[in-house]
């Protein structure tokens, strides 16, 4: 089973690459203030705790994210039930970036791509799709996975043109989960 807190260290150095716990808010980003990749839109009881105020200490702030992303988002994908530590990687990544519903379509459209035969009634997140998952090869589903995420970040853009300043950032990281195959050790 994948190790979920390889993923969540691993997305937290993308986010964040020597966990500084920078506080941004930038006026294109949608989320508003962001913080080791949590937003403000999607996180108000992190707003109440003060988890967007340069004021709180990084370590706190650290823990806080870990805390977060281990109690929503880990469960909400089921990090866990995953085989592949690059997968884990890959889904937790984008799920960061577009949510946690479009990673696990993102992951359930690459499997299908690659000629999983999955129910068509299936929600992404059925049993299903995390036994297609975990019978699928890395070397075959993360490049599927990246190319889909890549895609998916296109469309954001096409269809909301001031996300552009994103899309290489976005597409930088989903190639970030290509090195994990080739070498598992940087989970």
């Amino acid at each position: 089973m994948a190790d979920v807190r390889k993923a969540i260290d691993f997305m937290l150095r993308q986010e964040d690459a020597t966990l500084s716990g920078t506080v941004t808010n930038a006026a294109s980003d949608n989320g508003g203030c962001t913080r080791f990749g949590l937003c403000a839109k999607w996180h108000p009881a992190l707003v109440a705790a003060g988890f967007f105020s340069p004021r709180m200490p990084r370590d706190k702030a650290l823990l806080m994210a870990e805390d977060t992303y281990t109690k929503e988002y880990a469960p909400a994908l089921r990090l866990a039930a995953l085989r592949s530590d690059a997968v884990a990687c890959a889904v937790l990544s984008f799920a960061v970036v577009d949510g946690t519903g479009s990673a696990l379509r993102l992951l359930r459209q690459s499997l299908d791509s690659l000629g999983s035969v999955l129910p068509v009634s299936a929600a992404p997140e059925d049993d299903a799709t995390f036994a297609a998952e975990n019978a699928a090869d890395d070397a075959a589903l993360v490049p599927a996975l990246v190319k889909a995420q890549e895609q998916r970040c296109a469309d954001i853009v096409a269809r909301e043109p001031s996300q552009s300043k994103w899309l290489r950032g976005w597409t930088k990281r989903a190639q970030q989960v290509l090195g994990l195959v080739r070498n598992p050790a940087l989970a």
